[in-house]
């Protein structure tokens, strides 16, 4: 095993694709992407495709911390050791009731009228995260979208396309153990208008979905390691943002 590693390795140069520079204690160095670490023994696979197990104490101490690292998130990749789920949540609903005066077609009129009325539902998801892993996760980052639509007008034949973005840090998820986090909300309403409501104008909304990202920081630069949605689907239909777009809400929204 030695003497095939001795072969493997090479003068330190350029670093293809996920590579990295692995240092040996005598000095010596080693191009290769990690692709597997269990019982000590590291799989690393050369830029020609040759994969090598290696027992991970070869290395300098700041290799063995990013094999060590790479074990870590590679359990937040695997959705059996670390399991994500969604419960989408409705935090408060009401309504607004617009009065007016009501003209009948004889003549007459009634002041102080309903004309119109607002429902409103401010709704929101609870994220579960749940490490099976045997080790604790840190420096981890969640990023989600929540995605909706809202009718608001009825020149549109479509409704507009709104969406929330929230970033965190996580605190630390202990091994085999799960956090709870309660996303931002969104406010979608229902706005129907006209005297006595007959034939009346209704702009409807509704929250679509939410998709999720754990992410950390790597060189500088922030690395996906997972992305999961409710439902299911919408991850792959959906167009990730950083930056929210958020509908403009009607008179009455913060009247509860």
């Amino acid at each position: 095993m030695k003497l095939f590693l001795m072969m493997c390795l090479v003068v330190a140069g350029t670093v293809y694709g996920e590579n990295h520079t692995f240092t040996l204690k005598d000095g010596r160095t080693l191009d290769a992407e990690i692709v597997a670490f269990e019982g000590g023994k590291v799989t690393l696979k050369r830029p020609d495709g040759k994969r090598i197990p290696v027992a991970s104490d070869v290395f300098v101490d700041a290799d063995i911390a990013y094999i060590n690292e790479w074990a870590m998130f590679e359990g937040v990749r695997s959705s059996s050791k670390f399991k994500m789920s969604f419960d989408r949540r409705t935090i408060s609903s009401w309504d607004y009731e617009r009065l007016g005066t009501i003209h009948y077609s004889g003549g007459s009129f009634e002041e102080n009228q309903v004309v119109g009325k607002t429902d409103f539902d401010e709704q929101a998801f609870e994220i579960e995260l749940n490490n099976r892993n045997k080790y604790a996760l840190s420096d981890l980052i969640l990023e989600y979208n929540i995605y909706y639509e809202q009718e608001i007008n009825t020149v549109d034949d479509e409704p507009g396309k709104y969406v929330l973005y929230d970033s965190m840090k996580l605190g630390s998820i202990g091994g085999q153990s799960k956090q709870d986090i309660l996303t931002k909300s969104v406010i979608v309403y229902k706005d129907e208008s006209n005297s006595e409501f007959i034939n009346s104008r209704v702009l409807k909304g509704d929250v679509l979905g939410i998709v999720c990202r754990i992410c950390t920081v790597q060189k500088g630069k922030k690395v996906v390691l997972r992305q999961e949605s409710l439902p299911k689907s919408l991850v792959n239909t959906a167009v990730w943002t950083e930056v929210s777009k958020m509908v403009r809400l009607p008179e009455g929204s913060q009247d509860r």
